[in-house]
């Protein structure tokens, strides 16, 4: 009886193994199908489907006189219409752990670059859990120093996380004279804090630390001078804040 217990055991260890290797060799396989390059494009017209929709609703409001009226002056003036009004691209970025899909994000933004206008548009729809920080940060940053000229970033910027933004807002702190000990002002971490949720949820600081530091009242007048000074650092020096970190 011993004995057929152990070849039990033995055999829910062989699979348990088994499975185990089996899993991360599936894994390795998904992951390394979903890095090979798409050589192609798919491209669908957003604005059909979105006609398309629209006569859905429109033939059940509309007389059938009416509505066929409509769809045939719409045929028309299509030729006159896609000349006429700039396009706009949205391109479709689904991510994972290891963002194996911004390469194929790069080489689209490559070809709609080859063949946008001046007046079109490009609108990225993103739809990601997160991943590994160096995936993410390293192609959130080769994208930027691609095409940040567009936004008016030059390729030479430099990389501020949470932890040289509160070095640098201390050295202004301390600049402006804003350090003494005996004072109930906010620490550099503190600071950080309030003026990125100002940034990130496009308040003022004084609503952010009415809110939130109510604490901190009284230095508001200080706060706000203190956050022009660190945006007037950011525009000189041009760092750009990750998203892991808590800067903006």
């Amino acid at each position: 009886m011993d004995t057929f217990h152990d070849v039990i055991a033995f055999a829910v260890k062989g699979f348990i193994v088994f499975a185990t290797v089996a899993a991360i060799v599936a894994f390795c396989v998904a992951v390394l199908r979903r890095k090979r390059p798409r050589e192609w494009l798919r491209v669908n017209r957003l604005n059909r489907r979105i006609d398309a929709l629209g006569d859905a609703l429109r033939v059940n409001l509309m007389r059938k006189r009416e509505f066929r009226k409509l769809r045939k002056g719409r045929k028309k003036s299509a030729g006159a219409i896609a000349t006429a009004r700039p396009n706009v691209f949205v391109l479709d970025f689904k991510g994972d752990l290891f963002a194996t899909a911004v390469r194929n994000l790069r080489e689209e933004v490559t070809a709609i670059i080859a063949a946008a206008g001046n007046a079109d548009e490009v609108v990225v729809r993103l739809e990601s859990a997160g991943g590994a920080v160096p995936h993410y940060g390293l192609a959130a940053a080769q994208l930027l120093r691609r095409y940040g000229r567009a936004i008016g970033l030059e390729p030479g910027f430099t990389i501020l996380d949470r932890s040289d933004s509160e070095d640098v807002i201390n050295l202004l702190r301390t600049q402006h004279g804003l350090h003494d000990k005996a004072r109930h002002f906010p620490r550099k971490n503190t600071l950080n804090e309030i003026f990125s949720k100002a940034a990130n949820k496009l308040l003022p600081v004084e609503d952010v630390v009415l809110q939130e530091f109510p604490q901190f009242e009284e230095e508001i007048e200080d706060l706000q001078q203190l956050q022009r000074a660190f945006d007037a650092w950011k525009a000189h020096s041009q760092p750009v804040a990750p998203t892991t970190g808590v800067s903006q």
